[in-house]
């Protein structure tokens, strides 16, 4: 029976190599948190500038452009800070701060970027769909109390956090 590459669906499989330990939830959530700064730190006056609070302040709706501007800023923002990194060492800027990286789940070397922009983007879309996107969000969240500390995002991207 033919075996699936290390691209392949790993549901039921153990790594290949041994890698430093698990990170732990609460450093996972740490470098979220401050991931979420560094975005926040130009997004929010990017807001602020464009229009995005003061219609939402006023209780108008935000227009689409408006909306999409901001989205695009903050994420442009995103890859600019942590694009090389992430590519060199699977770390974001909050990962680094607290010696934390992504890794492939088999192998434990840096992933490709392609798998670790899906391992980003997927939950960012999800959340992009309403109720349904918060639910799954949620799921993906809590995935994180599983023995093997895996999130949704993970499993699609073939991925785990280790300590560095």
């Amino acid at each position: 029976m033919p075996q699936p590459g290390p691209e392949g669906i790993d549901a039921l499989a153990e790594p290949m190599s041994p890698a430093p330990g698990l990170a732990s939830r609460g450093d996972r959530l740490l470098a979220v948190i401050v991931d979420l700064f560094v975005v926040l730190a130009v997004a929010i006056p990017f807001g602020i500038y464009n229009g995005y609070f003061s219609a939402a302040f006023e209780g108008r709706p935000i227009p689409l452009a408006v909306y999409a501007q901001t989205v695009i800023v903050g994420w442009a923002w995103f890859f600019l800070v942590n694009g090389y990194v992430l590519k060199k060492y699977g770390q974001t800027v909050g990962k680094r701060f607290l010696d934390i990286r992504i890794c492939d789940f088999r192998t434990a070397a840096v992933p490709p970027l392609w798998r670790l922009l899906v391992r980003i983007l997927v939950p960012a879309l999800a959340g992009l769909l309403g109720l349904v996107g918060g639910l799954l969000s949620w799921v993906d969240i809590l995935f994180i109390f599983r023995k093997d500390r895996r999130c949704v995002h993970d499993w699609i991207a073939s991925t785990r956090v280790v300590r560095s």
